[in-house]
């Protein structure tokens, strides 16, 4: 961590009920869309990134739905351990460490049923960095909702989440972004909205109405991390633009 991002983290938060707070994270908000590279709806939760990850099948995963997972090493895994936890139906596309992932190969499980896609861009587990830009063509071309573990890439390699057509894009705060861990984000695009109308909370931590309805009076509605992450990530999201534009 950057020392002047240290120094922001040994100030004193702001409580979380106020108007101070409330003008934070409207910043914060604007920050992490210019991050993801997106116009679409961001949330902010507090909790690690694999409960961003866990999230998604909470409130994504429709009846009827065939999920395909990449798995090309630990990180690939969880998104299998998850949809086993959650009962989303899946198969998976097994890769060997430093494997390359052949696009005519995914081209044709996807075309087995599959509506939903979870891919990790950067492997941390083998090394392996996946071109989601290429993933995301096949996708979006055949209309199967993409979700990305893009934690470990996301500020540290190239990530453009509306032009590449992610659907769901997951982030913590102590990649790439360099902060205290604490805090996690799901950027989201129409198309992952739209199925929020048509399923039924699954969790009350986890409920994603919840946290955009909040969201929309620049409140959180359980009590976030404020004391280690959200009290220096106003520095970083500012920061976060200088990279980009290198």
């Amino acid at each position: 961590m950057p020392r002047h991002l240290r120094a922001l983290g040994s100030q004193q938060p702001p409580y979380c009920r106020t108007n101070e707070f409330s003008e934070l994270t409207h910043e914060i908000l604007s920050g992490l869309r210019y991050v993801f590279q997106t116009s679409g709806q961001v949330m902010i939760l507090t909790g690690s990134g694999t409960a961003a990850m866990e999230t998604v099948p909470l409130n994504f995963a429709l009846e009827g739905d065939q999920a395909l997972v990449i798995n090309g090493g630990t990180f690939g895994q969880r998104w299998c351990d998850l949809c086993e936890v959650h009962g989303v139906s899946h198969e998976t596309l097994q890769l060997g460490a430093g494997e390359s992932l052949d696009m005519q190969v995914l081209t044709e499980a996807l075309g087995k049923g599959v509506t939903v896609l979870f891919a990790t861009a950067h492997e941390t587990s083998t090394g392996a960095l996946f071109d989601i830009e290429a993933i995301a063509r096949i996708t979006h071309r055949m209309g199967i909702l993409l979700v990305v573990d893009a934690i470990s890439t996301i500020c540290a390699d190239r990530f453009l989440m509306d032009e590449w057509h992610v659907d769901i894009a997951i982030l913590s705060s102590q990649k790439g972004l360099a902060l205290p861990p604490g805090l996690a984000f799901l950027a989201m695009s129409d198309l992952a909205l739209s199925r929020l109308e048509n399923t039924k909370p699954r969790s009350l931590y986890f409920d994603v109405r919840d946290y955009l309805a909040n969201q929309e009076r620049a409140q959180m509605q359980f009590t976030p991390s404020t004391a280690c992450s959200y009290n220096c990530i106003r520095g970083c999201s500012k920061e976060s633009k200088s990279l980009w534009s290198t």
